[in-house]
């Protein structure tokens, strides 16, 4: 089959070359740096002519609706977005591997002691999310370096919630942060959760859950990670490919704690902050480690894994 059009009399085109030169700007479907104004040409124009083909409908980017306040990437332009992102050690946009799309969010730990690296949210002007937050990543850890050493996968932090009584929970002396985060257990390659605070001060705690079956991170594959923190409930709910992690906690206490001065209690944020994805590594004989990051939503009800790309 072969088509024409009136501005090129005497020509014809096979239907990837036609869109390529006749299609309307792609809005950021398919196109190599993202840009909205680009071309369908290449990949995009083969790819539509294989959904027309087909008799498919064209696949459209994912939007998500800014009146709840939810944020969502595939990461798919020149570079991170800054308006949504800003990032932490060793980070960037990659072709190596993706989930969905072209590109991913490439994240190295270098190891050999303490590295922060990641992507962050700021919640502070989120307010829909800073209570009651679901998320959902799809991601990817090569299995190089295994059992490499902890490191910390999604953390969410947010000021500690004074309304716990002086007599359960003794009341800081100033101002302090606390954290609930999924982590990786090097030994095993395990998921885990813990709690910390800081500055380390009154409340010193870096309490641990390791659940009874801990599920095993995967590696060298695509998996959908999910949480879910009510600051309200004081609860923190975790899944790996939709099935429930038993590492989630509500109102936790005694539970492997490093230091007791907070009676073991697991006192979670009173709103949250900030979200931050990653690996971060603490240990001195941490290896290297390297994550990919996709399709990530953050939002006010539970999001689910994606239908396989």
């Amino acid at each position: 089959m072969v088509f024409t059009d009136a501005t090129r009399l005497g020509e014809t085109f096979d239907l990837a070359t036609y869109i390529a030169n006749f299609m309307p700007p792609a809005n950021g479907y398919g196109t190599e740096i993202g840009d909205p104004a680009a071309p369908c040409s290449g990949q995009c124009a083969q790819d539509v002519a294989a959904y027309i083909k087909a008799g498919l409908t064209i696949p459209t980017p994912q939007v998500c609706a800014s009146d709840t306040g939810a944020l969502c990437d595939g990461f798919e332009g020149a570079s991170l977005d800054a308006l949504k992102w800003s990032t932490t050690g060793s980070v960037s946009i990659s072709r190596e591997q993706k989930y969905a799309g072209n590109q991913s969010v490439k994240i190295v730990g270098a190891g050999g002691g303490t590295t922060l690296n990641g992507i962050n949210i700021d919640l502070t002007n989120l307010t829909s999310l800073r209570k009651n937050q679901y998320g959902r990543v799809m991601m990817r850890v090569t299995s190089a370096n295994a059992l490499g050493g902890d490191f910390t996968l999604i953390e969410a932090t947010g000021p500690a919630n004074y309304t716990i009584p002086s007599s359960v929970s003794p009341m800081p002396a100033a101002k302090v942060d606390v954290a609930y985060s999924a982590r990786i257990q090097g030994t095993d390659d395990k998921f885990m959760a813990n709690y910390t605070t800081f500055p380390k001060a009154d409340w010193t705690t870096d309490c641990t859950n390791h659940g009874q079956v801990s599920a095993a991170l995967p590696k060298d594959t695509w998996a959908c990670f999910e949480w879910h923190v009510d600051t309200t409930a004081n609860e923190v709910t975790y899944w790996l490919n939709g099935q429930l992690l038993d590492i989630s906690v509500k109102n936790k206490a005694g539970a492997n704690c490093a230091d007791h001065r907070q009676n073991d209690l697991w006192t979670g944020p009173a709103k949250l902050d900030k979200l931050h994805l990653g690996i971060d590594q603490y240990q001195n004989t941490a290896k290297p480690r390297t994550l990919y990051l996709d399709d990530v939503v953050v939002d006010t009800q539970r999001v689910g894994c994606p239908a396989a790309p």
